[in-house]
């Protein structure tokens, strides 16, 4: 083990083992060739016993576990926290292919996830959104069904009948043939009484569900798409809360359903309504008192949230003076960027913003994401710039 331990430290090597002599009889032990010069000595029973360990092949270790290999991974969040590194979750191996499945059951369908969903458009109504976060982790693991099955059920009649041991997969809930499906089971009765879902249940068959309209009006589920053509054909204007973002299908084929908690989605797709609002992805910034009134977020949450983002290379920070003036107090304020090229790439590659790829990639994601955002008024102007004031 010592010799082995020599090795290692100074790289592939000879060891060459020679009498040493001196009234000690030790033996000494030398290892060619290193990086740095490495002569030790040792007694004679423990040269012998590092002779034949040098001389022995070692056995070949055996391999770890995929689902070790493939569940963490060391991420330098240094640069983006200031914090020590630390050790990140990943996908699990069986989400990410039943993702893909997804994926093509789907045909890489965008998933469209309306404004009046993520933030408060009417000073009467409730934010659904923070209405699913509430309550720990069963609040994260509604958000995430939810989603997904906006993703999944996106043609008509607009319904999904999988076991729910299928969505504990999806989802990289533990256990998910028997705790995590409880927990599904869960989250799908909770949003039946919230009124997001209608569910038709067959003894020893799955329950079918049905979406219904994510902002909570008990009405059925129609895509944003469909209503903007309409109302386009009838001249008709577009409902503040009708605006949508759309999450790509990496979202669910990279994995980050699975790693981002609730907090951290709330806050990319607050951001992403954002980013839609303002056609633009950076210096996006909201006070506490904004993401209170609009979001119904807490401090906690939000900070939670955009801290597990920046961890992930989904945002990054910076900040930015607010002052008019060189002689006044000196006000700034903490503004982010989505990195929608790092949301297209998955977690296991750090996208550099430099990289020519990258900014192809983002700028195509960019388009995607905003695409609900890009009409007003009469539905005819693309590139007409949103009217809404600052909230």
């Amino acid at each position: 083990m010592y010799a082995r331990r020599l090795l290692r430290q100074q790289g592939k090597g000879d060891a060459v083992v020679t009498y040493f002599g001196g009234c000690s009889g030790n033996y000494k032990i030398t290892i060619t060739p290193s990086r740095l010069p490495l002569t030790t000595t040792m007694t004679p029973a423990r040269a012998e016993t590092t002779r034949r360990a040098l001389v022995t092949p070692r056995p070949p270790t055996k391999p770890a576990r995929a689902a070790t290999i493939d569940r963490t991974l060391e991420v330098s969040s240094t640069k983006a926290t200031g914090r020590r590194s630390r050790s990140l979750r990943m996908p699990s191996r069986a989400a990410l292919e039943l993702a893909r499945d997804a994926a093509d059951r789907a045909q890489n369908r965008i998933c469209p996830v309306r404004v009046g969903f993520i933030e408060r458009t009417d000073e009467t109504n409730e934010v659904p959104m923070a209405e699913l976060l509430r309550g720990g982790q069963g609040g994260e693991v509604r958000l995430k069904l939810l989603l997904s099955m906006l993703w999944m059920a996106g043609n008509p009649p607009h319904d999904t009948t999988y076991p729910a041991r299928v969505w504990a997969t999806l989802l990289d809930l533990p256990q998910p043939e028997s705790n995590g499906a409880r927990r599904v089971t869960a989250a799908i009765s909770w949003l039946e009484n919230r009124g997001l879902l209608r569910t038709d249940r067959t003894p020893g068959m799955p329950a079918t569900a049905f979406l219904l309209d994510e902002r909570c009006n008990g009405e059925p589920y129609r895509p944003p798409g469909e209503i903007w053509q309409e109302r386009k054909e009838s001249g008709e204007p577009m409902d503040q809360s009708d605006y949508w973002v759309r999450l790509p299908p990496e979202f669910w084929t990279k994995g980050w359903i699975t790693i981002l908690d609730g907090p951290a989605i709330a806050m990319l797709l607050a951001l992403s309504a954002e980013a839609g609002r303002y056609k633009r992805i950076t210096d996006l910034w909201f006070s506490e008192k904004q993401g209170r009134r609009r979001f119904d977020l807490s401090i906690d949450t939000r900070n939670d949230g955009l801290r597990e983002l920046e961890r992930r290379w989904l945002v990054s920070s910076r900040k930015q003076s607010i002052s008019r003036s060189s002689f006044d107090y000196r006000k700034v304020r903490k503004t982010y960027t989505l990195r929608l090229a790092q949301l297209k790439a998955g977690p296991e590659r750090h996208v550099l913003d430099t990289d020519a790829y990258a900014a192809d990639l983002g700028a195509r994601a960019t388009d995607e994401l905003i695409a609900g955002f890009t009409t007003i008024d009469g539905l005819s102007s693309p590139n007409q710039p949103l009217t809404r004031a600052a909230g």
